[in-house]
């Protein structure tokens, strides 16, 4: 499967809200308008991973995506990363991550602090820590309650290193 990643628009809006809706519990789902905002934000970042095979619409695939802001100074906060149910396990989330990290690095190449980047993670979601454990996420705190239905979410971070 050959996947490459790019900025998201617009255009890619629909099937950014697709995927969404099949990634998470329909009460944690965002709203379209969300990933709206998030699209006109010139400080977000917002990467899509897509399949080089053709879809029906003659462009290639979308199979997943991923978000960021900066938060302070000199953290970051990844909003959400979604991949397709049928795509999973195949490198994409890791590919993301590594993507938004460079991304985040050479936004800030020329500043002289080190960066650190955050994201929440539902508690329970076993493959999905595994990835941030293995990408150099370390568990920062729980927080109690965060998602829908009291469920528990796990606060995780990493130190960016420049090179």
């Amino acid at each position: 499967m050959n996947i490459k990643t790019r900025a998201a628009t617009l255009q890619d809006l629909e099937e950014i809200y697709q995927i969404e809706k099949i990634c998470f519990d329909s009460s944690d789902v965002f709203h379209k308008e969300t990933f709206e905002f998030f699209l006109s934000k010139e400080s977000t970042i917002f990467l899509l991973a897509e399949k080089s095979r053709e879809n029906r619409k003659g462009n290639a695939l979308v199979v997943g995506f991923i978000i960021a802001q900066p938060k302070l100074k000199s953290k970051f906060e990844i909003i959400t990363i979604d991949v397709h149910p049928d795509s999973r396990n195949k490198g994409i989330g890791k590919l993301l991550l590594r993507e938004i990290e460079e991304v985040i690095l050479t936004r800030v190449k020329d500043e002289k602090r080190d960066y650190f980047i955050e994201l929440v993670v539902y508690e329970n979601n076993h493959n999905a820590k595994k990835l941030y454990t293995k990408m150099g996420y370390r568990i920062l705190g729980k927080l109690n309650s965060y998602y829908s239905r009291d469920r528990d979410g796990l606060r995780m971070g990493k130190k960016l290193l420049k090179v």
